[in-house]
């Protein structure tokens, strides 16, 4: 997972890179000029429309830059402005991006048609592809040298700040939820506060819809609004997931996916042994929403799940929510961070844990008194993982 290109992504999603030739960027301004892109070793990533919520916060942070560094040394920029990160000329560049929101201090970087080498500071506010910047461009950034990375996400809430440490790798300095002043770690005093955006009325989408910021088309097979019955006949031989009509099918699995699966696995059988709950592994399916086969509207596979109302275990799956669930992060990112994370809010699943093996950080959620989500503690894989809900498990993942 470390060698050069190859690291940029634990993914390939040839549905939104454009991989018909390895473009230089000369043939991608010629094709894709009149368009928002970026490329990416060869790769053209077109950006979708964004959604109002990520327009404000954008306009939010924007204008706090701004007043920060007014008659300061640095300037902040907004998208669309062309960053060559390895600051070449047009004829040999390799990664042109367009950061959300980027501060630049070497004021030498800084021509007409865009910044020349790498920004101080940069911001993504998620929205159309979470594994386009929680993974891509998150290695893109840390390879190139951006010290300090912001990560904000509506869906949840909450921001993270990485920051290179002495060996120029991102550890997570900080996660501020949108009630809290964000900080920054290298800019004294610079802070932005998001709360007009935390209000639960400020939501993007209500009821089923909430379920995603942005549709998959690619991935998701839309052709019927599938029933289960009618998604077992087409793909019950694959590893699948429906939620409201749509069928969702799993990639293989990386190595060190199932290397994770295994430990988190192991440790919460021997934790469980000779207890009322048990654990369960991928692929065993859960009817989240409790209805039997033919009116069922939601079945997922939980990577792995602990159960203790033993009254909701039949053979052939789970009917109703378990009580805590770890996703690994691999194949889609924006599945397991904001469709499941919203089906499994909604449903009442009480723990969420999402392992990145990227950024080596996992993410413990529990329910609060109003049934929302609350991020109550970030581990990383140097740390003793530990449940909120149950006392006394806890995971290491330092040998991953």
């Amino acid at each position: 997972m470390e060698n050069e290109k190859d690291n940029i992504s634990m993914l390939q999603e040839p549905r939104e890179a454009y991989k018909i030739n390895n473009y230089t960027y000369e043939e991608a301004e010629a094709i894709f000029g009149d368009k928002r892109y970026e490329l990416i070793y060869g790769e053209i990533f077109l950006f979708a429309s964004p959604k109002e919520i990520h327009q404000d916060i954008l306009g939010k942070i924007s204008r706090v830059f701004g007043n920060f560094f007014e008659q300061k040394k640095c300037k902040s920029y907004i998208a669309p402005f062309d960053v060559f990160l390895d600051g070449k000329e047009k004829e040999d560049r390799e990664i042109v991006v367009q950061p959300d929101i980027m501060i630049v201090c070497d004021m030498e970087k800084i021509k007409s048609d865009g910044i020349y080498g790498v920004p101080t500071l940069v911001v993504e506010i998620l929205s159309s592809n979470v594994t386009h910047d929680r993974i891509r461009k998150y290695k893109i950034y840390e390879k190139y040298g951006v010290k300090e990375y912001w990560i904000v996400d509506p869906v949840t809430r909450i921001t993270d700040i990485f920051v290179l440490n002495e060996k120029n790798k991102y550890e997570l300095k900080q996660q501020y939820s949108f009630d809290e002043n964000i900080k920054s770690y290298i800019f004294e005093n610079l802070q932005v506060n998001l709360k007009e955006y935390y209000n639960e009325d400020y939501e993007i989408k209500k009821e089923n819809k909430n379920i995603s910021m942005l549709q998959e088309p690619r991935e998701a097979y839309r052709i019927n609004n599938y029933t289960y019955e009618e998604a077992e006949a087409i793909f019950g031989d694959k590893r699948y997931e429906l939620i409201y009509g749509e069928i969702f099918l799993f990639a293989s699995p990386k190595e060190i996916h199932q290397d994770i699966l295994g430990e988190i696995s192991f440790e919460f059988k021997r934790f469980l042994k000779g207890k009322k709950c048990k654990s369960y592994v991928e692929p065993f399916d859960v009817f989240l929403d409790g209805e039997e086969k033919e009116n069922t509207s939601v079945v997922v596979q939980p990577d792995i799940m602990i159960v203790c109302d033993m009254e909701k275990i039949k053979s052939d799956g789970i009917y109703g929510a378990p009580t805590l669930v770890v996703e690994i992060l691999s194949s889609n990112v924006t599945h397991d961070r904001i469709r499941k994370y919203k089906i499994y809010e909604k449903y009442g699943v009480k723990e969420y844990w999402i392992v990145d093996p990227v950024t080596r950080i996992t993410d413990i959620f529990v329910l609060n008194e109003k049934n929302k989500y609350e991020l109550k503690q970030q581990y990383s894989f140097g740390e003793n993982i530990k449940s909120h809900i149950f006392e006394n498990l806890e995971v290491s993942l330092k040998d991953i």
